[in-house]
């Protein structure tokens, strides 16, 4: 069985189109693609274990810092960020209140709403 088929070129020649070169650039392609692929994934591995490192778990355990709300400051606007048990996400909610804590020209407190604090 031949891998070979003709065809006919814009200009009307015959031309020989060999499959098994076809086949074999693919497969250079795919085998060079997987090894990229391959390296990343080692590479990554590699520097997300030196990003993140694991605790000794025989030490002591790691300082917990309890967060202090802020006290209310009658003389700055109030800048309420609106919860819901509903659609609400940690992106929704940190985003402005990280804006509107950082200004310093506001007090910023997240609420939750009246109908979801009756469930």
């Amino acid at each position: 069985m031949r891998f070979e088929k003709e065809v006919i070129d814009g200009q009307g020649r015959e031309a020989v189109v060999r499959w098994r070169i076809v086949v074999g650039a693919a497969a250079a392609v795919l085998v060079g693609l997987l090894a990229s692929v391959a390296v990343a994934a080692v590479g990554i591995a590699r520097a997300s274990d030196q990003i993140y490192t694991t605790r000794d778990a025989s030490g002591p355990p790691a300082p917990v810092v309890a967060a202090t709300p802020a006290a209310h400051d009658r003389s700055k606007p109030t800048a309420v960020i609106l919860l819901s048990l509903q659609g609400t996400n940690v992106a929704d909610v940190l985003a402005p209140y990280e804006v509107f804590a950082d200004t310093g020209a506001f007090t910023s407190t997240p609420s939750l709403s009246s109908a979801d604090r009756s469930r």
